[in-house]
């Protein structure tokens, strides 16, 4: 009796490796991205800040969203494409 108690102890605790092994490795997927989503908004703070040096009163930005991309830990990411500041008249 002893020697099933101690067989699903071991099977339980390889599951357990395995399921922490899939989340570790889905957390550092998410940090990835998270790095990516800081490093674009960034850019895009800085190009509102240049826009609003340009031209306080006429700020644009047109977004293009593409669809998620097929895949493990994909993402949807956002495409920002600037348009042009106006300049003041």
């Amino acid at each position: 009796m002893q020697a099933n108690g101690d067989v699903d102890l071991l099977a339980e605790a390889r599951l357990l490796r395995q399921h922490k092994g899939r989340l570790e490795a889905r957390m550092r997927v998410l940090e990835e991205h998270n790095e990516q989503l800081d490093s674009q908004l960034k850019r895009l703070r800085q190009l509102l800040h240049d826009c609003e040096q340009a031209s306080p009163l006429h700020l644009s930005l047109s977004a293009v969203i593409m669809p998620p991309t097929v895949g493990k830990g994909a993402i949807s990411v956002a495409f920002v494409r600037p348009s042009v500041c106006p300049s003041r008249t």
